[in-house]
């Protein structure tokens, strides 16, 4: 096993959630934090293990699923009062992770529990790992 996995972006979270991001913080703030949410992302069992950013939810075997807080680069806000999220699955034996969803937590979840409304998303988008989360 490699000490870092590869790391991808699902579409869905690019088109659906980052712009957000970039249209308030701009492109270079966004691309300097995206830089720390993928070294958080290439080394997911490590980072839950050894940081409070990031935290194991579900999994099997093969595939878990982590949920992480980031705060943007050049902020004074911390990760956790940012209320800044990622969700990714990580697969063990592709020593792949695939980030799902980037988000901010007022911006998003409106009149449901965080929990309930991103694994929601997971469960309709990503029907493989919905068994992850029952």
């Amino acid at each position: 096993m490699s000490e870092s996995y590869g790391v991808e972006i699902e579409q869905y979270c690019d088109s659906h959630y980052i712009k957000d991001f970039v249209k308030k913080y701009s492109v270079r703030r966004w691309e300097l934090t995206f830089e720390s949410i993928k070294k958080y992302a290439a080394k997911p069992g490590k980072t839950a293990e050894q940081t409070n950013r990031m935290h194991f939810i579900a999994g099997d075997d093969e595939r878990k699923i982590f949920k992480g807080e980031f705060k943007m680069h050049g902020t004074n806000v911390s990760a956790k009062s940012s209320r800044n999220r990622f969700i990714l699955t990580a697969n063990t034996k592709k020593e792949l992770s695939r980030i799902l969803l980037i988000y901010k937590k007022q911006d998003h979840v409106k009149g449901k529990h965080e929990t309930a409304w991103w694994q929601g998303i997971i469960k309709d988008r990503y029907p493989e790992l919905a068994g992850l989360l029952s």
